[in-house]
């Protein structure tokens, strides 16, 4: 964060004073331990770290503070200000589930019953824990008072959206509070794991990341069929795991191999849709053009490539299972009551 490396720079100034080689050594292993803390991903014992690590080159400055009347001991002075500056500067998210009732293969779908409970508050309740809040974002009134009565949150969006990432957009404007990063989930995935929401989230540690995605490798055990389904995009990506290409074709194609071999001797990256933007991109993208790319393979993320920005790519094992069908619901109660009998 900003914050942080303000506090590890101020600590570069502190350890350029005058003092013995010794103090120098000492004082550059501290700045090396600050950074350390500033790490770790519980505030509190990055705090800790960090104040101790600080210890090293403050203590010829300073070994107390005074406040008021009160004078406290430098370090648990230092270690509660770390904790306020790493709090503050925490980014934070907005999980934004879409839930509409209009399907043509499973109509009303988010407020079918799953084992006692509907499919958008199943999904709700995967989601919460894992970001800052969850809003659930629908067109239907029956949506909304669902979700309302189960205690969560929903606002109405338009019904003509061309795209999800426009009612994404719609949505955050209308629930009224900033948030750094936008994290748009689909409202049929009952199963989505909070593991999967971490593994995005960590795609922001990268100052750079714009937009996030997730892939799933392909296994050998997936067989031939799983990878030339047209209806499951691949994904390519670079060194710093950014997207190059996103494709319903087998990319990248292998010339030289026989195409048995392929899941063999490269790894495959399956697409799985679940996207996150930080708030600012996400404006931008809702005034893009559709772009021939995306025309041509049906991919909204490609008009994003297309105009320069950036998709940083997560990796998961977990494969989420969506409700498409009646036929899917059914197989989703069998396999929850299956899961509560062991």
């Amino acid at each position: 964060s900003k914050t942080s490396h303000l506090i590890v720079k101020h600590a570069g100034r502190i350890e350029g004073h005058r003092g013995s080689p010794h103090q120098a050594t000492e004082h550059d292993a501290g700045k090396r331990h600050a950074q350390v803390g500033l790490r770790c991903q519980k505030p509190c014992r990055r705090a800790f770290i960090a104040a101790q690590s600080y210890e090293t080159f403050l203590h010829p400055f300073f070994l107390s503070t005074k406040i008021g009347s009160f004078t406290l001991p430098y370090k648990i002075f230092l270690y509660f200000c770390m904790v306020y500056f790493i709090n503050s500067s925490k980014m934070n998210y907005l999980g934004r589930i879409t839930a509409r009732y209009a399907s043509t293969r499973f109509p009303g779908k988010p407020l079918s019953m799953l084992v006692g409970k509907t499919v958008i508050q199943r999904v709700s309740e995967q989601v919460a824990g894992a970001v800052d809040d969850v809003l659930v974002a629908t067109d239907d009134e029956r949506i909304l008072k669902a979700v309302e009565g189960f205690g969560g949150k929903a606002v109405m969006t338009r019904a003509d959206h061309k795209s999800g990432t426009d009612r994404c957009y719609e949505a955050y404007v209308s629930q009224g509070k900033p948030y750094d990063v936008v994290v748009n989930i689909q409202g049929d995935e009952p199963f989505i794991q909070p593991q999967q929401l971490d593994a995005i989230k960590a795609c922001f540690e990268d100052p750079q990341t714009e937009i996030a995605t997730l892939v799933k490798p392909f296994t050998s055990a997936d067989g031939w069929g799983a990878l030339e389904n047209v209806n499951s995009p691949k994904v390519v990506v670079n060194r710093r795991m950014q997207a190059l290409y996103f494709s319903r074709s087998i990319i990248p194609y292998q010339r030289n191999k026989d195409k048995t071999e392929w899941l063999k001797g490269h790894v495959y990256y399956k697409h799985i849709g679940l996207y996150a933007y930080k708030a600012d991109v996400l404006k931008e993208l809702t005034s893009l053009p559709q772009s021939p790319l995306e025309l041509a393979e049906s991919l909204e993320q490609l008009r994003w490539l297309e105009n320069g920005y950036t998709i940083k790519v997560g990796t998961s094992e977990i494969e989420t299972i969506g409700i498409d069908t009646p036929a899917d619901l059914e197989a989703a109660e069998a396999f929850l009551k299956n899961r509560s009998k062991r």
